[in-house]
């Protein structure tokens, strides 16, 4: 897996600054053969776009979902499992239905919107996706531990809610 072999990270910041690039590209091409009606530039329009989508594949398809429960702690990682799923129906539900209208009204220009999202994306992935190649599970909950967090209560699945209240019981007496 390429995942094992090259890392998580790495595979994030190719992925993403290689769409970025192809849809430059596109947003380029496609802007040519609508101004200038050059017939070459409308052709490159296609590849660039199997190229973009070879880049989405290289990382989104894969740690869509795994690397989300890899970095979540046990006690939070179904409830970021739903949230990251929500937010793609959310993408999905924007893409059927906004994209044909903001493609019809500002024509390629609206590529720029989405080469503003994958540049905010890249810097995000840059700045806030830690490399979890080689880590346990363990190793990785290492690093997004911290005192600073607050509002977030943690239950000690070690001892049963009985044991726990058998325990207060004694402390009262």
């Amino acid at each position: 897996m390429a995942s094992e072999r090259y890392g998580r990270r790495i595979l994030w910041l190719m992925a993403t600054a290689g769409m970025l690039m192809f849809l430059s590209i596109t947003t380029l091409v496609a802007g040519l053969f609508a101004e200038l009606y050059i017939k070459a530039a409308g052709l490159a329009v296609v590849p660039m776009l199997f190229l973009f989508f070879a880049c989405f594949d290289l990382a989104y398809s894969p740690l869509f979902l795994s690397y989300p429960a890899e970095i979540l702690p046990f006690q939070l990682r179904a409830k970021g499992i739903a949230v990251t799923l929500s937010v793609d129906a959310i993408a999905c539900f924007f893409n059927q239905y906004v994209n044909p209208v903001a493609f019809s009204a500002i024509h390629w220009k609206y590529y720029i919107v989405y080469i503003g999202c994958l540049s905010f994306f890249l810097v995000s992935v840059y700045f806030l996706f830690p490399e979890t190649k080689g880590r346990s599970l363990e190793e990785v909950s290492r690093i997004f531990d911290s005192s600073d967090i607050q509002g977030v209560e943690f239950r000690d699945s070690s001892t049963s809610t009985d044991e726990k209240e058998e325990g207060a019981k004694d402390r009262k007496v």
